[in-house]
């Protein structure tokens, strides 16, 4: 009887969210076919200008003007960010160079840097090779100024005011790698002695430290550079909607090393426990779920001021899951039976391991 039910409210949703309109057959397509060679590789839309890439090549780029159907004077565009559009054009040795156009096409930093990303927060990561072919990376304003100098091993993109760098230290004869940040004025706002660091985001920035043990460990440093939540985690993710991921590893009972994740606030609180095996952050809101043996539960970020747990629902969702919608008291949820019984409530979650981020990238 619940699993008609279910089903029943699933489909009159899903009624109530497709119109007629949705559900008439589609209009009739105008394509344009292409006459220059290449597979789309990536447009933008302002300049209605299309980078091509051809396997066959050379050339492997070409760039051409959707409105005239013609090449335009570059070899590659990628969309515009904050008024300007990264393009690209060989040099006479076949080599890949970048600046930047603006709205109406017109070059305002020149094709000189090895490569380049999207303007953030007014500044572009750059990047191009010293004496020794050794490529550096920098940042520009939007007038091709190098506000950061061109003298890391990689920079990544300006968030709050502050974008995390990585250069090569000497340490008692030993070379390493050490991040830091830089605001905008080309400054190292907070000193370059992390074994790793991401970008900020609701004032912390994760970074990574080893332990006297060479255990590499995960914390947050806020924007005036001091530790505000220790370096004690063996992973963390950025702040989303008042909280962050962390996790640390823990033994089962045959001894063998498995994950646990929770989640901490602002104040370094674990406001949920370390105690789940995975978690996810569903796009489309502040839903949060987590899964501990199997069994996935859903909770509302962000943190209740109170201090109280959250009460999360538990799904049962075996191997196919279960569809929810959020509503304004807290959560509706269909369920669909596994072959194991949901617990009834619990206190909830936690996410897993996210990718170091990248600096500029070449095509």
């Amino acid at each position: 009887m619940k699993k008609t039910l279910s089903l029943a409210l699933l489909l009159a949703l899903l009624g109530g969210v497709i119109s007629p309109a949705a559900q008439a057959a589609a209009p009739e397509l105008s394509i344009e076919w292409l006459t220059t060679p290449g597979e789309p590789r990536s447009y933008n839309s302002e300049l209605n200008w299309l980078t091509l890439f051809d396997p066959e090549g050379p050339p492997f780029f070409s760039c051409i003007d959707l409105a005239t159907g013609q090449p335009v004077a570059y070899d590659l565009v990628e969309p515009t960010s904050e008024g300007l559009a990264v393009v690209g054009r060989c040099d006479q040795d076949g080599v890949l160079k970048y600046g930047a156009v603006d709205a109406a096409g017109q070059e305002v930093i020149p094709l000189e840097y090895g490569c380049m990303g999207p303007f953030s927060e007014g500044l572009a990561a750059v990047g191009r090779c010293d004496q020794d072919g050794v490529l550096k990376y920098g940042a520009v304003d939007t007038a091709g100024q190098e506000i950061v100098p061109l003298e890391y091993g990689w920079i990544g993109p300006f968030s709050e005011g502050l974008a995390a760098v990585e250069k090569r230290i000497n340490e008692d004869g030993d070379q390493s790698w050490r991040y830091g940040f830089v605001d905008a004025t080309g400054r190292e706002a907070i000193p370059l002695e992390y074994a790793g660091g991401r970008s900020f985001s609701e004032g912390f920035a994760v970074v990574e430290k080893y332990d006297e043990d060479e255990n590499l460990k995960f914390g947050f440093v806020n924007a005036a550079g001091q530790e505000a939540i220790p370096l004690e985690y063996g992973n963390a993710r950025d702040f989303s909607e008042g909280l962050a991921v962390v996790g640390k590893r823990d033994e089962d009972e045959d001894g063998d090393w498995i994950w646990r994740f929770g989640f901490l606030d602002a104040t370094g609180r674990e406001v949920v426990p370390l105690e789940y095996d995975d978690v996810r952050a569903p796009q489309g809101g502040h839903l949060r779920a987590v899964q501990k043996d199997g069994t996935w539960g859903v909770f509302l970020a962000p943190a209740r001021e109170d201090g109280k747990p959250w009460q999360t629902v538990w799904l049962a969702v075996a191997a196919i899951g279960a569809a929810f919608v959020a509503t304004a008291a807290r959560s509706l949820c269909l369920t669909r039976k596994s072959r194991r019984p949901a617990p009834q409530q619990a206190e909830a979650p936690a996410p897993q391991p996210e990718p170091k981020e990248t600096g500029p990238t070449q095509p």
